[in-house]
This record gives C-alpha cells, sequence and structure tokens, in this order.
C-alpha cells in the first residue's frame, strides 16, 4: 500500500509548523505568550554560564599559583637546611 499524496499550500504548512513548535515549547514548559520572559531567562543562564567559567579559570590559576609557590618553596628550603650543613 502507498501513501496517498498530500498538497499543501505554504500557509497551511506554515500553520502546521508553527503549531508543532508552539505544542513542542509549551510541552517543555515555555510560555509562548511570553517571549521576552524566555528570552531574559536564556540571558540569565548566558551569564550565569560565564561566570562560572571565569570562576574555574580563576580558580585552576590559584590551583597552579598555589602549587609552584609551594614547589619553589621546598626547593628554597631544602637548598637552605643543605647549605648550611
Amino acid at each position: 500500500m502507498s501513501e496517498p499524496t498530500v498538497t499543501l499550500t505554504e500557509s497551511q504548512i506554515e500553520d502546521l509548523v508553527t503549531k508543532a513548535v508552539r505544542k513542542t515549547l509549551t510541552e517543555i514548559g515555555v510560555d509562548v505568550e511570553k517571549p521576552l520572559e524566555m528570552q531574559g531567562d536564556f540571558q540569565f543562564l548566558r551569564g550565569w554560564r560565564t561566570a562560572t567559567e571565569e570562576v574555574k579559570r580563576h580558580g585552576l590559576k590559584a590551583a597552579v599559583t598555589v602549587f609552584v609557590t609551594g614547589a619553589l618553596g621546598l626547593v628554597w628550603t631544602a637548598f637552605h637546611l643543605g647549605g648550611s650543613k
């Protein structure tokens, strides 16, 4: 059995796609009647993501600095103690 062929106008296709997108967004919890609120939420999430990435970068830099400082302190202490004998 073959599927019947259906011919749709561009307007009908647009309506179908619009309904499908609105239904999908509504099902995942987006209020399609208030798009500016959703844009604000996305802006907040982007700011939060970039802030956490920056915190990670600074945390890594601090950890490397502490490690290098500790290693240099260990070398200096070993050299200082070894030279005083």
